[in-house]
């Protein structure tokens, strides 16, 4: 069985669909000699009315089909001449991921189709200048000096939950909440560099065991998101901070609509 794989993934991309196309011309055939539309349809050909009721296999299964003889000789040279010489160039893999991009966009309606690779990168700085030349222009929305709507209460406590997350991604799910009970500015300088702001964070999870977690062996982990976060924070407000965070236990607070709007995550859920 492994050498039939083996000699599978050596036969070429080409050849291969080659005889896909042969093996469904003959299948319709079989049905139907005069290839009527109605037995095309019924075999995967491109029916909007189909695909958009969810049947996205058209976009593929139609490149298969073909409405007569003639048509299956064209299209198998076309194929045959042409994607022997890529297939050649660009390897058995990037040729037949070219093939089922071209067969998908050449029946629907794109701006622009743009080949990128998670894993190099490339095609990626095409895409951003795609997306940015086809953005509207628009007056802002905010001014210039403004970097966010939020106000930093919300910030903050965004900034502590991060560094939750951080440090308790394979033990912890997303399901905790953090909420600013104090955010006293009354030693609050004018100056950037100067004064101090008290902030006390109420850490919210649903089980007792994910409280240990958080807290850690000996409020180790505890005190290691509450040193990392503080720092963010005093860079983000200007001025020193003391964060005092405490974590609380909310069975289910995360399916509770009314107890996330309590917490303010109304927004993000």
């Amino acid at each position: 069985m492994p050498r039939f794989l083996q000699l599978i993934q050596e036969i070429p991309v080409t050849l291969a669909l080659t005889g896909l196309n042969l093996v469904m011309f003959l299948v319709v055939w079989s049905h139907d000699p005069l290839f009527q539309h109605q037995t095309l349809i019924r075999f995967g050909a491109h029916y909007n009315p189909l695909i958009w009721e969810g049947q996205y296999y058209r976009l593929l299964t139609c490149a298969l089909l073909h409405g007569g003889l003639w048509h299956l000789v064209l299209n198998s040279l076309a194929l045959f001449s042409l994607g022997e010489l890529l297939e050649h160039v660009m390897g058995s893999r990037y040729f037949f991921l070219l093939y089922l991009l071209a067969v998908i966009t050449e029946r629907l309606d794109f701006a622009q189709v743009i080949p990128i690779s998670a894993e190099t990168g490339d095609g990626t700085d095409v895409l951003v200048d795609e997306v940015f030349g086809r953005l509207p222009e628009i007056p802002p929305m905010f001014p210039a000096e403004y970097s966010t709507d939020r106000a930093e209460r919300f910030l903050v406590a965004e900034l502590i939950r991060e560094k939750l997350i951080l440090h308790t991604r394979k033990e912890l799910p997303h399901s905790v909440a953090v909420v600013i009970e104090e955010f006293d500015e009354e030693e609050r300088g004018e100056k950037e560099g100067h004064g101090l702001i008290r902030i006390s964070a109420m850490i919210v999870v649903e089980r007792s065991s994910q409280k240990g977690i958080v807290i850690g062996k000996r409020g180790s982990k505890l005190k290691q998101v509450g040193s990392e976060a503080r720092e963010d924070i005093e860079a983000l407000l200007g001025c020193k901070v003391f964060l005092k965070l405490w974590v609380k236990v909310d069975e289910n607070w995360s399916r509770n609509q009314l107890r996330m709007r309590e917490l303010g995550y109304e927004e993000e859920y």
